[in-house]
């Protein structure tokens, strides 16, 4: 069966036929409901190949990126939309969540996610003294690559280069923060699979956007290593091309009009974070990194 929108069948259709019929029957054994499941699993990757959706037009990056960075998924994948219920007491349900696009059920990481992953390598008001000196060396480090010159860097406000970036609001001579234009603002939309780009990374052997995978959390102490109780869950496949898009302006000083930071920079400045830190879940056991080496073709 193919329902089309990969979103609806997880959330929706997933758990239908088990709800009305086999939940409420005494009749159903506990291995027909883990087949139930299983067949369900089997029809989500079934259904997420890259033929499938290959008729999805992508007008989005067109008509609202003014910049886009492009990055392709490595092993063992991406786990994007955890936090999001997804859990039924079956074995071999599917636990975690994952985040699909309302319009083409396709998995997207939303602008939020990206804007709060790049916000957490700058200054934040709360960080610790240790912890601001850490990013601001960070990001000066990555403007030096991008060949800010060094007498601006050690005069550079990094406070203020988060709140004009982030927050959408600039310093005044009086040190008084006040709100950048609207149309001045950084905006970020998130990121989409490009299918096209894609369609060119893919083989007929790998030519899903999603599969399964474990968690196997342990205990601790003495029981860490006896019964473990593997999660099973959805995830975007290696080999998955994303299109991060934004409408970047030029950073500068609104008192005196003079451009600091070009919108290019911060776009090549966003393609390092991205590259250092991934993104979403999991990340500190190699989910959500991209292949350095990828370029757009």
């Amino acid at each position: 069966m193919s329902i089309g929108n990969l979103g609806y069948l997880y959330y929706k259709e997933y758990y239908d036929k088990f709800i009305n019929e086999y939940k409420t029957s005494e009749n159903i054994s506990d291995k027909e409901k883990n087949e139930y499941f299983i067949e369900k699993n089997s029809e989500i990757i079934a259904d997420s190949t890259i033929y499938k959706n290959s008729e999805i037009i992508e007008d989005i990056e067109t008509n609202l990126y003014t910049h886009k960075l492009y990055f392709k998924t490595t092993y063992p994948g991406l786990l994007i939309g955890t936090g999001y219920s997804h859990i039924i007491k079956e074995k071999e349900a599917f636990k975690l969540g994952l985040e699909f696009d309302y319009t083409t059920g396709l998995p997207i990481i939303n602008g939020s996610s990206v804007k709060g992953m790049l916000r957490s390598v700058f200054y934040i008001k709360d960080d610790s003294e240790e912890l601001k000196e850490e990013k601001k060396t960070y990001i000066k480090n990555i403007l030096k690559e991008l060949k800010i010159e060094n007498d601006y860097l050690d005069k550079m406000d990094f406070e203020a280069l988060t709140y004009s970036i982030f927050e959408g609001k600039y310093k005044d001579k009086d040190d008084i923060y006040k709100s950048i234009p609207l149309d001045k603002r950084d905006i970020f939309f998130g990121a989409t699979i490009d299918i096209n780009k894609t369609m060119k990374e893919k083989t007929d052997k790998d030519k899903y956007l999603l599969g399964e995978d474990y968690i196997t959390p342990h205990g601790t102490g003495e029981e860490k290593l006896k019964n473990p109780n593997p999660i099973k869950f959805l995830k975007v496949m290696p080999n998955v091309v994303w299109c991060f898009g934004f409408d970047l302006k030029d950073l500068y000083n609104l008192e005196d009009k003079k451009t600091v930071i070009t919108k290019d920079i911060k776009q090549k400045m966003f393609n390092n974070i991205i590259l250092d830190l991934g993104i979403g879940a999991k990340t500190n056991v190699g989910y959500g990194r991209f292949d350095e080496k990828y370029h757009v073709k």
